[in-house]
């Protein structure tokens, strides 16, 4: 375990040779049966200050989301937060929009919300309990077309909004993690798909997610996040302060060195190319050449950082155990 709280249900120290398994089948997206216990998400005065995990911004709004089903939402750039309606109290993880109005959130327990008023509201698209499993992801490529993935190697995905959720499973055959966790999936500029994984896992697809091959990775422990500083760089991101660069977009991989050794969580690249790693116990690392170089800027409160965006005044906020934080590194 290397952290706490929620994190304590996904990172594992591994290692081992990984052969992909995938088994596919369709599901019609389920609401949950009467019988299981739906309540609103915990709600108060102080929910930005709650244990928040993941932070997007969508034009002049800024969401973030975490535990106890809590999605907020801030037009003032961070400085006062509104709660918005969500019928669910499992963590939210990962939140991503494909227009002003549309976007989905995920969560533990398979959970997967959606939001059709700019994220106001949210109702229930796909919620699995029985299985006992998070999803850590999501991303949408327009109003239509979405991914999900997560843990036991559960990947998900929709071509009508959510109507119909499909879900295959992608496994290795490392003793020690037989289902490895999918922590996230990007899209790279040319279009081309990618999850990384535990046990050194970087995956690729060319058919958008139909198939899956594995990459020759040079790290063998967990990787937590991928970015892409231009159209032909890739960089995953791991435990440690690992890190691996790949100049054709994951044909060849080499080791990265960062001048940090913390596990490294969230990314952001900003209009300018400038990328920003950042992780637990204030790990940020920024790179002003594309990703060759990093300099350390971490920070001195030694806070989880699992989520970072920029803000208009210069500085940036952060998504912690403390909730969102404004910081200046």
């Amino acid at each position: 375990m290397i952290s706490q709280l929620s994190f304590s249900r996904w990172l594992y120290v591994v290692s081992g040779i990984v052969l992909t398994l995938v088994l596919a089948y369709p599901l019609q997206a389920k609401i949950a049966k009467e019988d299981q216990v739906l309540r609103s998400a915990f709600s108060g005065q102080r929910a930005a200050e709650a244990f928040l995990i993941s932070l997007a911004r969508v034009e002049e709004r800024i969401f973030a989301t975490g535990q106890g089903g809590i999605i907020i939402f801030s037009d003032d750039e961070g400085v006062s937060w509104t709660q918005s309606e969500v019928p669910i109290t499992v963590t939210i993880t990962s939140i991503t929009f494909a227009d002003a109005e549309h976007g989905w959130a995920v969560g533990h327990d398979l959970t997967i919300l959606h939001t059709s008023d700019g994220g106001l509201t949210w109702r229930l698209q796909y919620f699995d309990p029985e299985v006992d499993t998070p999803l850590l992801d999501v991303w949408f490529k327009d109003q239509s077309t979405g991914y999900a993935v997560g843990g036991r190697g559960n990947f998900m995905w929709t071509t009508d909004g959510g109507k119909v959720w499909n879900i295959k499973e992608v496994w290795t055959d490392d003793e020690l993690v037989p289902d490895a966790h999918l922590f996230t999936i990007r899209s790279a500029p040319n279009g081309f798909l990618y999850m990384v994984a535990e046990v050194g896992t970087l995956f690729r697809s060319k058919d958008n997610g139909e198939n899956w091959e594995v990459l020759d990775s040079p790290y063998r422990g967990s990787f937590f996040g991928m970015t892409f500083p231009d159209d032909n760089t890739a960089i995953a991101y791991a435990m440690l302060g690992n890190a691996a660069i790949s100049s054709d977009l994951g044909d060849s991989w080499s080791s990265l060195s960062l001048p940090v050794n913390k596990s490294l969580m969230t990314d952001h690249i900003s209009d300018d190319g400038t990328v920003v790693l950042a992780g637990l116990a204030g790990a940020i690392v920024v790179s002003n050449d594309g990703g060759k170089t990093f300099q350390d800027r971490s920070l001195e409160d030694r806070i989880d950082i699992t989520g970072i965006l920029p803000l208009k005044n210069g500085k940036w906020l952060v998504a912690s155990g403390k909730g969102v934080i404004e910081v200046e590194f």
